[in-house]
């Protein structure tokens, strides 16, 4: 997370009146292809990732686009002005339904809350009716004081996915929270509750939880040096387009 501006206590709130979209780089075909024509760049090509502000429709930009919001704006004050006169010129219906902000699978979300220094929640649940239910009261938690932006998010069907997670009790219907290593290919459990549990509860295991997690904090050129150093290497679901990227990848490990 960009400490200068995501974390902006100002940006946070003005960010409530709109739908915020995490991008998951590379990960998506589909997420590419409507990404490469918002943002000019030098290859033509999407270039690791991209920021916009966008009409309800996601059909047409509102002000300029870049590959982050330091490429545009002088400070988050300017963004959080923005933000405010673009929600003021669309009100919203007011009758929207809140949405889980979970990650397409557990491989790509446990990478994800590796990089935010973040925990990761899983529903596991065999049956679609139990796992859609176990989403449903995540839904009406997640967006409140206590656990906004604390945790990550992730449904999974099989419990055979969390094999790489230490100190899982192998068994569907439960919601368990992983502390992701450093390189989000593994972590370890840190607790684990039965699926039927209520909101109720289940927002205050989860709220201590997160008093007890301290966010790991790192530093990007050390982290990737060291991953290469231990032969970590993130494959991505299609190639990476970002001459940036792949030119510093291999100048490193030429080094190596």
């Amino acid at each position: 997370m960009d400490e200068s501006f995501l974390s902006d206590k100002r940006l946070v709130e003005a960010s409530r009146d709109f739908v915020c979209i995490r991008l998951a780089t590379y990960e998506s075909k589909e997420e590419a292809e409507f990404l490469q024509p918002l943002v000019r760049t030098r290859s033509g090509d999407l270039e690791n990732t991209v920021f916009a502000l966008m009409d309800p429709d996601a059909t047409r930009t509102i002000g300029r686009t870049g590959r982050s919001p330091q490429q545009i704006y002088r400070h988050p004050g300017q963004l959080v002005d923005t933000m405010k006169k673009i929600a003021a010129a669309y009100p919203g219906k007011g009758d929207y339904v809140n949405r889980l902000p979970q990650m397409s699978d557990f491989r790509l979300a446990l990478n994800v809350a590796s990089c935010d220094g973040l925990p990761l929640v899983v529903a596991v649940g065999e049956q679609a009716d139990r796992r859609n239910a176990m989403i449903k009261t995540l839904t009406t938690i997640a967006f409140g004081e206590a656990l906004a932006g604390k945790f990550h998010y992730v449904a999974v069907a099989q419990p055979a996915e969390l094999k790489s997670i230490d100190g899982f009790d192998e068994q569907a219907g439960a919601y368990v929270v992983v502390a992701p290593d450093r390189y989000g290919t593994s972590g370890s459990v840190v607790l684990q509750i039965q699926g039927d549990v209520t909101a109720e509860k289940l927002e205050q295991r989860l709220t201590e939880t997160s008093l007890q997690q301290a966010k790991a904090v790192k530093h990007h050129h050390q982290h990737v040096r060291e991953g290469v150093q231990t032969g970590h290497r993130w494959k991505t679901a299609i190639p990476v387009t970002d001459p940036g990227s792949i030119g510093a990848m291999k100048r490193m490990q030429r080094r190596q």
